[in-house]
């Protein structure tokens, strides 16, 4: 059931019987879940434009597997993920480009990178990212928490109208971290021009709990399109 798109495994949850307009069969996002980090490749899940939920649902991953993310790098309109828990080698929940009115909601993260807002900013005419809220969430020995993060030299495009509220970190490394200077280790990573995602319209409201490093927050900005509207 598995498509091969350039030399990616792409797995589609309505193949596995989930339907648009309501909530994501458990069983449906299991499925492509278990498929796609089994694999020896890089795999993406797909959760086709329309609107979705998903809720009281575990997700666990070896942290030394090729495709962790925990949801799938999320590109998607009108998109909630509720009530889960997520455990994984890598993001816990990332959003892609495009990815509009996303609302996250009581999910439990750890072990994992945290929630993430990209990484943007690496492919020229990405489609701009807004409205994501994230809300009564909490992160446990997570690597990061909540992160926003753009490429050094990224081609212009835009992430406004985040929001992170009410967020529990439990010996979090890096709480609250926007990274403009975003580099992945596995590229080599020589000095570019800054990023040119504009930032916008942020908040980090309600946050609680401990960090495991001095750093408990980290502001990286771009210095050709400041952050702007930060609370």
């Amino acid at each position: 059931m598995a498509e091969l798109y350039h030399d990616k495994h792409v797995y589609d949850v309505t193949k596995f019987g989930a339907k648009p307009n309501a909530d994501i069969s458990r069983q449906a996002i299991l499925t492509a879940w278990r498929m796609a980090s089994g694999t020896r490749t890089a795999s993406t899940i797909i959760i086709p434009a329309a609107t979705f939920s998903l809720s009281q649902t575990t997700i666990v991953a070896p942290q030394d597997s090729r495709n962790t993310d925990g949801t799938p790098h999320c590109t998607y309109k009108q998109h909630k993920v509720l009530d889960s828990k997520i455990g994984t080698g890598d993001d816990c929940i990332s959003f892609g480009d495009g990815a509009q009115h996303i609302h996250i909601e009581k999910v439990k993260c750890g072990p994992g990178h945290g929630i993430s807002i990209g990484s943007l900013g690496k492919y020229p005419n990405e489609q701009p990212v807004s409205g994501i809220t994230v809300k009564d969430c909490t992160l446990t020995g997570t690597m990061y928490g909540a992160r926003i993060k753009t490429w050094r030299g990224s081609p212009p495009s835009t992430a406004s109208d985040i929001h992170f509220n009410g967020i529990t970190m439990d010996n979090v490394a890096n709480p609250i971290i926007i990274d403009q200077e975003y580099c992945n280790a596995r590229f080599k990573c020589p000095a570019k021009p800054p990023s040119k995602v504009q930032i916008n319209k942020v908040s980090f409201k309600n946050i609680k709990g401990s960090s495991s490093t001095p750093a408990a927050v980290k502001l990286v900005c771009s210095n050709d399109v400041p952050c702007v509207t930060l609370s």
